[in-house]
């Protein structure tokens, strides 16, 4: 039974990826083809993999299946796209393509399309104050479009310099990912040396969670007691390169807007109507 599809939520979409082959497509190509007929490179990245929720590391396919999927989605005529389409989006995402997301969606006929873009033109000091805020961008050519709201990447209060690719599905309470969960995304300070059983930086030390470091002694790896933290406190953010090396920066994990989000994409969807109706109010 063919059910229609009355809209589209798309979170932090894959419309180009900017990071993630880390090769061009000719060597993408050929390296995934390596991998499967020589026992190549089967492995883009080895991690300790101490996350039990998601690998670490990253295999070369799982590249290549973004790579194809980037390279189709340019065959499509959005034109014909017809039900309205709720895009949410960070633009320092430094995992896929922020701008390629905001062409797409440009593209996209229906008035009723909207788009959530976190971005570090905006600033605020808290969740609340940001909400009600007006987030006016004036950095990018979409300020003519009613459609793409604007929310502050920076929160002061919260020490989130930016938001990141992994922010957006995880509640900031979450046990695992959340602000004060038991895991911490560091793997922009563990250097080659690392991950064939070289010291861990003193950065990555700094950034990990006491249960991280436990799995680490677990495996026989270690970090320094008490290692330094430069710049002070953990910062929050996605892995620029400029905060990453001024501050100890935790990849942000979670969504300081998270309720706030839910309930824009039950609107939406509809859901909330749905429901009312069911209920009789």
């Amino acid at each position: 039974l063919a059910v229609p599809v009355a809209s589209l939520t798309m979170i932090a979409p894959a419309i180009r990826i900017v990071d993630l082959p880390g090769l061009p497509a000719v060597s993408m190509r050929l390296a995934y083809a390596l991998s499967r007929t020589m026992g190549i490179g089967r492995w883009r990245e080895l991690q300790e993999d101490i996350d039990f929720a998601k690998y670490e590391s990253f295999p070369l396919n799982a590249g290549y299946q973004l790579f194809r999927l980037d390279e189709a989605i340019g065959d499509y005529d959005l034109s014909a796209v017809r039900v309205p389409v709720l895009v949410v989006m960070s633009e320092d995402d430094r995992t896929v393509d922020a701008k390629a997301a905001i062409a797409l969606f440009r593209l996209l006929p229906t008035p009723s399309s909207a788009m959530l873009l976190v971005t570090r033109a905006c600033r605020s000091d808290t969740v609340d104050n940001a909400l009600r805020s007006r987030c006016e961008h004036g950095l990018l050519d979409v300020s003519n479009d009613p459609r793409i709201e604007f929310l502050p990447g920076i929160l002061d209060g919260e020490e989130v310099l930016s938001f990141a690719h992994i922010s957006f599905p995880s509640r900031p309470d979450n046990p695992h990912y959340g602000r004060h969960g038991d895991y911490a995304s560091c793997l922009a300070y563990v250097d080659a040396s690392a991950r064939v059983g070289g010291a861990f930086p003193d950065k990555y030390c700094a950034c990990i969670t006491p249960a991280m470091l436990e799995a680490l002694e677990a495996r026989g790896r270690s970090c320094p007691a008490s290692p330094a933290r430069p710049g002070g406190e953990i910062r929050y953010g996605e892995t620029l390169e400029g905060d990453r090396d001024r501050y100890v920066l935790r990849r942000l994990g979670y969504n300081p807007y998270f309720d706030a989000m839910t309930r824009r994409i039950r609107r939406f969807a509809g859901i909330e109507a749905l429901q009312r109706a069911a209920s009789g109010n």
